[in-house]
């Protein structure tokens, strides 16, 4: 997390849902009152998910800060490696909050399995995982395949080369 330099803009890396996002949800909301940021850029493109139920408090956070729930305010970076409980944020996010999604279509739709159990087959010994719920949480006939971003931001191996992240320059070039 770091407010980015010349700005009140506050860019928040969130690689993995867990215990403590809850904590650090009500830390980065007092950070926006105390540090009069005015706007919000959360990246998930790097979140492969894990416990969903500590999404409550990342999104509460959120609307708690009036100054960042409003158009053009607050923007959310998804990407191919965003799903399972970071798929599940972002569908919250969607619902209850003013976001913009920037860069490339999520890794899930938002109704899908989840929660996966390992299984150890008897024969070959060969682990595997099955997926024990069904999660739905877009209305269910809702045919998307991902989170599409308002804002089309693809990493192209130019910009990979040129150390660019186009996601993030999407950002800074709609204010």
């Amino acid at each position: 997390m770091e407010v980015l330099p010349g700005t009140k803009t506050l860019y928040v890396q969130l690689n993995q849902i867990s215990d403590e996002l809850p904590k650090f949800a009500e830390w980065m909301r007092q950070k926006i009152e105390s540090d009069g940021i005015d706007r919000l850029i959360l990246d998930l493109r790097l979140n492969r998910g894990g416990h969903g139920d500590y999404n409550v408090a990342f999104v509460r956070a959120i609307i708690q800060s009036q100054k960042i729930d409003q158009d053009g305010r607050f923007f959310c970076i998804i990407g191919r490696a965003t799903f399972s409980a970071a798929q599940s944020l972002a569908n919250q996010l969607e619902k209850y909050t003013n976001v913009t999604f920037v860069g490339e279509p999520s890794g899930s739709k938002g109704n899908a399995f989840g929660d996966s159990r390992k299984i150890t087959l008897p024969n070959s010994g060969i682990t595997v995982r099955a997926s024990i719920f069904y999660w739905q949480e877009w209305f269910p006939l809702d045919t998307r395949d991902a989170t599409i971003p308002k804002i089309a931001a693809p990493l192209t191996f130019d910009d990979y080369r040129k150390n660019v992240d186009p996601a993030l320059r999407a950002i800074t070039d709609s204010h």
